[in-house]
């Protein structure tokens, strides 16, 4: 496999160079890559330094951004799913008291026990409110 190229450049800045053995006699030395160092600049270092803080902080960013994204889509899932249900109970509220003048007092007060009874046993009231 392949290393970054990034890791290239900065092994080159720091004077590391690794280059491939193909030569046809195999291994050198256990390894099929000759390495060899030459000395270079404190200039060549930081920049080599600065490119491997900027990397770390680019693969930092991105994992925020990839982790952010599925937060979104969840977050937007779930939005959808009560924006649906709210709709629909408002839907079902509209109904209702569309045919509320028909009642008595006494009437709209025990279909709204009826409604609150049935939506605690489906499960569709939260806690604080039941």
């Amino acid at each position: 496999m392949t290393e970054p190229r990034h890791l290239d450049l900065v092994d080159r800045l720091r004077g590391q160079y690794h280059l491939p053995v193909n030569d046809g006699a195999g291994p050198l030395n256990g390894s099929m890559t000759f390495s060899r160092e030459f000395p270079t600049s404190p200039i060549h270092k930081e920049a080599a330094d600065e490119i491997e803080r900027l990397r770390a902080e680019l693969d930092a960013a991105k994992s925020f951004m990839e982790q952010d994204e599925r937060d979104y889509d969840t977050l937007r899932a779930e939005f959808d799913a009560l924006e649906a249900a709210t709709i629909e109970r408002c839907a079902m509220a509209a109904e209702w008291f569309s045919n509320v003048e028909k009642f008595t007092a006494a009437d709209v007060a025990k279909r709204i026990r009826a409604a609150i009874k049935q939506a605690i046993i489906d499960g569709k009231v939260c806690d604080d409110i039941a």
